[in-house]
């Protein structure tokens, strides 16, 4: 049975700020459910921030840990927020959602003006990762590691005409097999966009960037998913301000 990969990075947050200002690049990462693997499962978030440092570099940050059976996405999104915020980012992150363990826990993840965002979820904890105000500059692709599985990659548009002010909704789906790389996953994604009525390149041969719909309606936010068994994961990268 296909569960939803997360990816779907990230992160951050929580400085658990009562009512935070949101920001342009605001990112939300929704994570769900529990570690059911016997003897616990790895989990990768990994955030670069904007602007970038005084020499030109980004700020980056990552988290990969082995954590037990029957960790909760609420207990993973705190861990996060509390490294994160010992590494001394400052309160650009916050963590919402009801409090408490279970597969039933949900954590909402905020993190304000990221330029990068990787996420490797598995084991159950499952994610949904939303650009709330942006069109992300590139999507990365990346093959499982450890878990084997077929992949589901599913995105959801908002978007607005600049002219008529038209407004829409559209979605894409592509299937990849476990054998896929990031290569052919951005050429499969390539003709299946351009199917669909979308403009776009490919930054490199392993991603992919949209730019438009075909109409000139222009990409006001989205929404990334992965379904999957395995262990795939998915690359960002954000706007710069």
């Amino acid at each position: 049975m296909l569960r939803l990969f997360p990816i779907a990075p990230l992160l951050f947050l929580a400085c658990f700020i009562s009512t935070p200002r949101a920001e342009a690049g605001l990112v939300q990462v929704t994570l769900s459910g529990e570690i059911h693997e016997t003897g616990g499962a790895p989990q990768e978030i990994g955030i670069s921030l904007a602007p970038l440092k005084a020499d030109g570099r980004p700020a980056s940050w990552t988290i990969n840990l082995h954590l037990a059976e029957h960790t909760s996405a609420r207990d993973l999104a705190e861990l996060v927020a509390r490294r994160f915020l010992s590494s001394g980012f400052g309160p650009r992150a916050w963590v919402s959602g009801p409090p408490g363990a279970g597969s039933g826990s949900i954590a909402h993840l905020f993190l304000e003006s990221p330029s990068s965002l990787v996420l490797r979820l598995s084991g159950g904890i499952n994610g949904n990762v939303t650009l709330c105000e942006d069109a992300p500059e590139s999507i990365k692709v990346l093959p499982p590691r450890l878990a084997p599985g077929a992949l589901e990659l599913s995105m959801a548009f908002s978007t607005r005409h600049p002219h008529s002010e038209t407004h829409g909704r559209h979605e894409i789906k592509l299937e990849l097999s476990p054998v896929n790389t990031s290569a052919q996953a951005s050429k499969k994604l390539s003709a299946k966009a351009l199917a669909a009525g979308w403009l776009g390149t490919r930054p490199t041969l392993e991603t992919y960037k949209f730019h438009k719909r075909s109409d000139g309606s222009l990409i006001q936010g989205c929404s990334i998913s992965l379904w999957t068994d395995g262990d795939w994961g998915l690359r960002v990268e954000l706007p710069a301000y």
